[in-house]
């Protein structure tokens, strides 16, 4: 019996520190890039987010480096409340920083812009990682991220043959309008405009010779009078 209580406590002490262990790696705290996945065209603007997961531990300062890939950097935006010994930029990416009273929460630290560049796949990664507690590593991981970049799509045209409808017309309801040159309209202005005045002045001599004939008449007929008279005249005279 004393033998078994030996070996149960000599296997407990060997287990022990690797429960220990478990306990250290589960709690390690790392940080997370969000979104983790996401599905854009080309040229398409992109905010991501970097934040610390304590897990437990309590987190005071974070150490590290963004690596873009098929992704072009527009800006960094540090999140407020943080002491940064070292500010990341798209130039320079490397960062150093401090949250001041440390933190045991989940906290945002950067907000980063970019924009996607050829179809495929994209991400951001974070190098070099350490992040610390009170005066000890608590972790360096990070989780994976793939955004998956499409061409974008052309529009389809698409085209249509013109369809020709042909309508039946009975014959009477045809009417053929020719278009008349200015040349012929004027043409037949002038011709007009003579045969009125022909007209016009074939009236006019027409009463004309009429006003001479009625002339000529009452002429005649006075000088018949006068020579009726006379010759009465005459024959009254040798009469007496």
């Amino acid at each position: 019996m004393k033998m078994k209580k030996n070996k149960i406590k000599i296997s407990f002490m060997l287990l022990a520190p690797l429960f220990v262990f478990a306990g250290i790696v589960s709690a390690e705290s790392s940080l997370y890039v969000s979104p983790e996945t996401s599905t854009v065209n080309t040229n398409s603007s992109i905010t991501s987010y970097v934040s610390v997961i304590p897990n437990g531990e309590k987190v005071c300062v974070v150490k590290g480096s963004l690596s873009f890939n098929n992704l072009d950097c527009k800006s960094i935006v540090m999140a407020e409340g943080l002491m940064a010994q070292k500010v990341p930029t798209c130039s320079d990416p490397n960062f150093t920083l401090g949250i001041p009273t440390c933190t045991l929460v989940n906290k945002n630290l950067l907000t980063v812009q970019s924009n996607t560049k050829n179809s495929g796949t994209a991400n951001i990664s974070l190098m070099n990682l350490n992040i610390i507690g009170e005066g000890v590593s608590v972790g360096s991981k990070s989780n994976n991220v793939n955004y998956t970049v499409n061409a974008p799509q052309e529009p389809k045209v698409v085209t249509q043959e013109p369809k020709v409808i042909v309508e039946e017309v009975e014959d009477s309801e045809i009417e053929v309008i020719e278009e008349v040159p200015e040349e012929v309209t004027e043409e037949f202005k002038e011709t007009d405009l003579q045969k009125a005045s022909l007209s016009d002045l074939s009236e006019d001599n027409t009463s004309k010779t009429f006003a001479v004939e009625n002339r000529i008449i009452i002429y005649s007929i006075i000088v018949i009078l006068l020579i009726i008279l006379v010759a009465m005249y005459i024959k009254n005279s040798r009469k007496n």
